[in-house]
């Protein structure tokens, strides 16, 4: 059975929860991770990316996977989708200068992390979204790499945007228009620490992430 969503559905879906707890999860997760991506690559692009190609794209591969591959129709709802976006764009940017995490005596790919957070996710939490957690990992490691920066405005738009809002003025912490910024349209930076889980769904569908 094909589904076919109305329009908001594909850009809604992350600001809808199951209930206060999953609320609140994906809050704690998602703050850090966002507001480091925030810092580093400002509030113009980061509205951008995560009202636009971070939500929309996700969302229109779950639907064509779903109806097409799966033939399941089972609506997602929740934030932790960003949050596995962000969290696995920041392991991209970790495998550069540390290819390998030691865990004991074994040495995991740090490009592996995000996938075994997307298990042990489906594993201890119910009614997850595992393939809704896919796509986000699969989303981060595309903006780590550098593949979605097309998707960001050029700088002399980002300038005139930020002075007609006066940016600057209204959001001091804003970085995006004067300062370099590593990894601007790829990496985030690993400067601070953040952790995150993922979900999404509609009512009575499943959630993306704790």
């Amino acid at each position: 059975m094909l589904i076919v969503p109305t329009a908001h559905r594909l850009t809604t879906y992350p600001f809808l929860h199951v209930g206060l707890l999953h609320l609140l999860f994906n809050i704690i997760s998602l703050t850090p991770l966002l507001s480091e991506f925030e810092s580093q690559h400002g509030s113009i692009n980061t509205l951008i990316l995560f009202s636009g190609p971070f939500t929309t794209i996700p969302a229109l591969l779950y639907v064509l996977i779903e109806s097409f591959i799966l033939r399941h129709d089972t609506p997602v709802q929740g934030a932790s989708l960003w949050v596995f976006i962000l969290l696995s764009a920041r392991f991209v940017h970790m495998a550069q200068s540390m290819p390998h995490i030691t865990l004991i005596t074994y040495n995991i790919p740090t490009l592996t992390i995000p996938l075994l957070f997307v298990l042990i996710t489906a594993v201890l939490v119910p009614h997850t979204s595992l393939l809704g957690h896919l796509l986000g990992v699969a989303m981060g490691y595309a903006w780590g790499f550098g593949y979605l920066k097309f998707f960001l405005p050029p700088e002399w738009a980002l300038r005139w945007i930020a002075g007609k809002l006066n940016l600057l003025g209204r959001l001091p912490w804003d970085g995006s228009d004067d300062q370099p910024t590593f990894g601007r349209y790829g990496i985030l930076d690993n400067g601070s620490n953040g952790n995150g889980g993922l979900g999404v769904e509609m009512s009575g569908g499943r959630r993306l992430g704790p």
